[in-house]
């Protein structure tokens, strides 16, 4: 029987000289690549249909699954199925927000990031004053969606709400049931407007107090679609050519 003896020295060079590893390929991507299909080509970078098949590790940690040149710590081409997920703790959990542009999942920067609030503003106007023109709410118009879900109006002094269908103030004096209430962006924030037509000046000494419930919605879960246009006929009917929604 034959012995061959390789020298230590000539094993040691060859770990560090050769620090790829494939699998089903000659031309391993990272420095751990498996190409599932065996159809990565011999030389140069593989095409993005040959490359949905391959799982792939770079020298920096990243892991690629459908694709050998991952930009994040995992990067995914294609679909994740998740067969359990952990309960939500609304007060200690760190929700995931979705990247629309970049395609990316990512944590929020605190527990306390949620994906939508509810929020009550309660607004004294000035004396016979029943507008709010430029409330400034301080939410950030560039990270939040503000959408009035509701909107009260009454007399400060009183506790009895005036509704839109009960215009009347007084024995004597009476407000058109016609409300105006929207939210704007100005100055890098959200501002709430309203008006309620000819409720001022009513009851002689009397302040009013607008109510507003909110929805903020953390931008990163909404998907801005382009503006929808239509038409209506002589009775006011008309329809969308499709819907916008996906």
């Amino acid at each position: 029987m034959k012995k061959y003896i390789l020298p230590l020295s000539m094993i040691f060079i060859s770990c560090i000289t050769y620090s790829q590893v494939g699998i089903n390929t000659a031309n391993p991507q990272g420095i751990f690549n498996i190409d599932g299909a065996k159809d990565n080509p011999s030389t140069g970078i593989p095409s993005a249909a040959q490359q949905l098949n391959d799982f792939t590790v770079t020298s920096t940690g990243k892991v690629g699954i459908g694709i050998t040149n991952p930009s994040e710590s995992l990067d995914v081409t294609g679909k994740i199925k998740l067969s359990t997920l952990g309960n939500y703790n609304s007060n200690t959990s760190i929700p995931l927000v979705w990247d629309t542009v970049n395609h990316t999942i990512s944590m929020g920067a605190t527990s306390t990031e949620k994906p939508f609030y509810t929020v009550k503003y309660v607004i004294t106007t000035a004396p016979q004053q029943d507008w709010v023109s430029n409330f400034d709410t301080k939410i950030s118009s560039a990270k939040y969606i503000v959408i009035v879900t509701s909107a009260q109006f009454k007399k400060s002094s009183g506790n009895s709400y005036i509704s839109n269908s009960v215009a009347t103030l007084s024995a004597t004096e009476s407000a058109t049931p016609f409300l105006n209430i929207g939210s704007s962006q100005s100055g890098g924030t959200w501002r709430l407007n309203a008006d309620y037509n000819n409720a001022a000046p009513g009851v002689s000494g009397a302040d009013y107090q607008w109510t507003f419930d909110l929805l903020v919605i953390n931008r990163n879960q909404v998907i801005n679609i382009a503006d929808q246009t239509g038409t209506v006929d002589s009775v006011g009917n008309g329809q969308a050519t499709a819907s916008p929604i996906p």
